[in-house]
């Protein structure tokens, strides 16, 4: 059964997925790992966290406004061409 989460969710868990390591120590500061990413290098951040919802909608959970058009397919069970460009990143 599939299920559908907010972006915020979605963030969230890739941000847990990142920290899992546990925190980046840069001299005597501590910082999570999402943390770093994010602020250090925003489109590798981005593009990471597109390909974890693309990992998602493999477990069938796709992320509102992001996936939610892939649970509704055409008769031939493929997503609209449309749809694939809605999603691009040219930054990926």
């Amino acid at each position: 059964m599939s299920q559908l989460i907010t972006e915020d969710q979605a963030l969230e868990m890739y941000d847990d997925l990142l920290d899992d390591d546990g925190p980046v120590r840069i001299g005597n500061l501590t910082y999570s790992a999402s943390q770093v990413l994010r602020e250090v290098d925003p489109v590798a951040y981005r593009c990471g966290f597109n390909d974890y919802v693309d990992f998602l909608t493999e477990d069938d959970i796709f992320v509102e406004g992001l996936t939610e058009d892939e649970m509704e397919t055409e008769d031939d069970g493929q997503p609209d061409e449309a749809q694939e460009w809605e999603s691009f990143d040219p930054d990926c």
